[in-house]
């Protein structure tokens, strides 16, 4: 009832446009808009030693980052059985998680050796996305797609669960991975790879760095003045 009188709705991806159309929708109405990040606030620069440090990790032990709310189902869960399968292989990587949820004290029992960092403030979340040195991000939390482009433009390439809207917030081989999330051994595959090739997350990374700069705030805001021009 909220959306039915409105001549045009904004939605964050092209994937929601489509299962709308699907759900019998105007596709007309429908503009795809999908967000943008402060290219300036999360950088690179912002890449701190002191956290590195203390949380005991470098580039033959890479951070894995990780940000969403921690309950079971909301797929964060995904990260228990990819760091049991890493350890498996041999593979050394720490995770960094952020966030809260229910429940935390499942997996803090079930990741003893992650650093869990709580809710952060904007600022500090900058500091720890330019620290780390890959975001893993499953599907299933992410909804605009702002922690995605907020992590590509502090430089990580970023590993992601399934697809759809995922896809239009980085590009698949190019800043980052897209897996199945009911593909445990092929994500641990595909997470190994960018682990043990610092050349090739670093190249990721500069490439995650290009594309979130393009969605600056400006360029995305004025798309939203244009559209209120031309229904006014």
């Amino acid at each position: 009832w909220l959306y039915g009188g409105c001549r045009k709705v904004l939605v964050p991806s092209g994937d929601v446009a489509r299962r709308l159309t699907d759900a019998g929708w105007n596709e007309h109405r429908l503009i795809v808009w999908p967000g943008a990040v402060d290219a300036d606030a999360f950088s690179p620069a912002r890449r701190s030693q002191r956290l590195r440090s203390a949380w005991h990790v470098s580039e033959r032990r890479p951070a894995i980052l990780c940000v969403g709310t921690l309950s079971r189902g909301s797929g964060m869960d995904l990260i228990e059985p990819l760091g049991s399968l890493l350890h498996g292989r041999g593979i050394a990587h720490r995770f960094i998680v952020v966030g809260e949820g229910p429940a935390l004290s499942e997996f803090q029992e079930a990741c003893p050796d992650a650093v869990f960092a709580g809710r952060l403030s904007p600022r500090d979340l900058a500091s720890v996305m330019a620290s780390a040195d890959l975001l893993f991000r499953p599907a299933a939390v992410d909804t605009t797609g702002l922690v995605l482009l907020e992590a590509q433009a502090s430089g990580l390439p970023v590993l992601v669960t399934g697809g759809g809207s995922v896809r239009d917030h980085m590009r698949p081989g190019l800043t980052g991975l897209v897996c199945r999330p009911d593909d445990a051994l092929g994500l641990a595959a595909r997470a190994a790879e960018l682990l043990m090739d610092p050349a090739r997350r670093r190249g990721m990374g500069e490439a995650a760095r290009r594309f979130a700069q393009a969605r600056s705030w400006q360029t995305s805001l004025e798309r939203v003045y244009a559209l209120y021009r031309s229904t006014s």
